[in-house]
């Protein structure tokens, strides 16, 4: 291969940087880039004239199509092949059966996703139909590591790179899942397409070695903040108490929970018991600062982790949360089902877990909480946000016997034919059409079954697969008045010009050696944080006397050489 993606990359972003210097006026620009030059004073010659500033090149300075231009010039032949098949179906005239390793949550159990119209709809249009295997989503990863064990793949995996040690890099170097890219050009222009609507989708489908291992689902548009903190507001009217925004006024409501409403937790914690308050000393697992260098938390800035786990500590001794966070989580113990129980009154969750609340008892009133800081009027830097939705991932096997087709059966679901029926469903059965516009029928909106608006697009519709997502249908579903009001309250504290602190973990990609090299690191070191938060946390280890030696032995275990890959990691996915 002649070079890598990045190089290419690199080069088109100085390009488009020189190119920008000629009159184009982008919104997000350095400050450098920004500042008009002064004139120069007149001259004999050029010698003494200073060169107006280069806009810097980087990710805030790229758009998808710059980087699909650089993909595209890299790995795609100068004129597509034609297609051995006619791409938007039908495939053949006999049908083509697929088979499909799909994880399915419990709370969608009595749901057969067979059931969902797109399924029906694609094997009408493209003659191609999909048997389902099932794998609930507890028992996922270990379902999945017996697949490849047997070596037995089904030909479309959910979730497979994310299951697999080492990624979709090392999923494709041991031969579990193929390369998409050579099919790209061909058998997918028009997921292709969508993936160009956004650069870090561009930026973490693409591997470092210039490959693609899996599809994911994209937004039309940009997504609001859908996930964060959340309040039982029924009793704080009951007690006469404002939503809290800071972290006295946030304390005060967690005793008046536990006090008034005997709450044994509060505030719901899980495992390391991420308590809501690291805005508050800057206390963050991973990040960057503003020289761009990526920041390990627990070693790096270990005073404001200190404060945090103090805090944490006092909380834990004075009842705000019990000590089941160390076993507890979403499958044994869920978040709705403590609401239901008068167990917590504020958790962290998705907006989901509206709709999971109601159908078990919809008298409890919730609404969304801002981001908690030192003080009510305190600004928070904008997260790294994406139009992926991440949850929707599918490879395809190297034990598919017909790969060109199933590429182009996902392929079908991110084209205009399709749009409507993986958004919508059938006209008439799941939506009507008024005033030119789409509108959920009763089936959705008021399931005869109980099932909430925002999970019936899952059993009706499209079952997590991946599809070019409306985000206005997405929207329509969420039809409670909280979750219709949590966008800007979430969204309420962000001042977008702040520079972002956030280490985009989710989002860079790691080469094969970097991921195997972070996963032969970050399985004991991730054991041992748990377990010594967890003893900071009760008390079992006290963070004055024994936090050096906790800081020695993530060194030894290798953080400083997680922290350089992920530094590594972050310098090509900014340039």
């Amino acid at each position: 291969m002649k070079t890598k993606l990045l190089a290419l990359i690199l080069a088109l972003a100085m390009l488009l940087t020189l190119l920008s210097a000629c009159g184009s006026s982008g919104a997000a620009t350095s400050a450098a880039a920004s500042a008009e030059p002064e004139a120069a004073e007149e001259t004999t010659g050029t010698e003494n004239a200073e060169e107006p500033a280069e806009p810097a090149a980087g990710i805030e300075n790229q758009t998808g199509s710059d980087l699909a231009a650089a993909a595209e010039a890299e790995y795609f032949e100068e004129e597509a092949e034609e297609a051995e098949f006619p791409i938007y179906g039908p495939f053949a005239e006999e049908t083509i059966t697929l088979t499909y390793w799909k994880v399915w949550p419990p709370f969608l159990e009595g749901y057969d996703p067979m059931d969902a119209s797109i399924f029906s709809t694609f094997l009408e249009d493209l003659n191609v139909r999909l048997e389902l295997t099932t794998v609930g989503t507890d028992s996922a990863d270990t379902k999945f590591n017996l697949m490849v064990a047997s070596g037995d793949y089904d030909d479309l995996i959910e979730n497979a790179c994310s299951s697999y040690s080492g990624g979709g890099s090392k999923a494709i170097e041991d031969e579990i899942v193929i390369d998409l890219m050579p099919y790209m050009q061909t058998y997918a222009p028009d997921y292709w397409q969508a993936l160009q609507s956004d650069t870090i989708a561009m930026k973490n489908m693409i591997t470092s070695e210039g490959q693609m291992a899996e599809f994911v689902s994209m937004y039309d548009d940009d997504p609001a903040p859908q996930s964060g903190l959340w309040i039982r507001t029924d009793w704080l009217s009951e007690q006469g108490l404002d939503k809290p925004s800071t972290l006295e006024d946030f304390e005060n409501v967690l005793a008046t929970f536990k006090d008034v409403y005997g709450c044994t937790d509060s505030f719901a914690c899980r495992d390391t018991c991420e308590i809501p308050v690291r805005n508050v000393f800057g206390a963050f697992e991973w990040s960057v600062n503003e020289n761009d260098e990526v920041v390990y938390g627990y070693t790096d800035t270990q005073d404001a982790m200190k404060d945090y786990l103090k805090t944490a500590h006092e909380w834990y001794e004075n009842g705000y949360f019990s000590a089941d966070f160390i076993t507890a989580n979403d499958t044994t113990s869920p978040k709705s089902d403590m609401l239901v129980n008068g167990k917590t009154g504020v958790f962290d969750a998705d907006i989901l877990i509206i709709s999971e609340v109601a159908v078990l008892d919809d008298s409890i009133e919730l609404e969304a909480l801002a981001p908690i800081t030192a003080n009510a009027d305190d600004k928070i830097p904008a997260s790294w946000t994406t139009r992926m939705n991440s949850s929707n991932k599918i490879s395809i096997s190297t034990a598919c016997e017909y790969p060109e087709e199933a590429v182009a059966y996902v392929n079908y679901a991110f084209t205009e034919d399709a749009f409507m029926a993986v958004n919508w469903g059938i006209e008439g059965e799941t939506y009507t059409v008024e005033d030119g516009q789409p509108v959920f029928t009763d089936l959705m909106l008021n399931n005869p079954n109980g099932l909430a608006a925002s999970f019936t697009p899952l059993a009706y519709i499209s079952p997590g697969f991946p599809v070019l997502k409306s985000y206005e249908m997405t929207l329509s579903s969420y039809n409670m008045p909280a979750q219709q009001g949590c966008y800007e309250i979430f969204a309420s504290k962000i001042d977008p010009d702040l520079k972002k602190t956030e280490y985009p973990k989710d989002f860079v990609n790691l080469t094969t050696e970097e991921s195997e090299s972070v996963a032969a690191y970050s399985g004991d070191i991730d054991t041992y944080v748990t377990e010594c938060l967890a003893k900071f946390i009760t008390g079992e280890m006290d963070v004055d006397a024994d936090y050096d030696g906790f800081v020695s032995m993530l060194q030894t275990m290798g953080s400083d050489e997680i922290k350089r890959i992920y530094q590594d990691a972050y310098d090509r996915f900014i340039a």
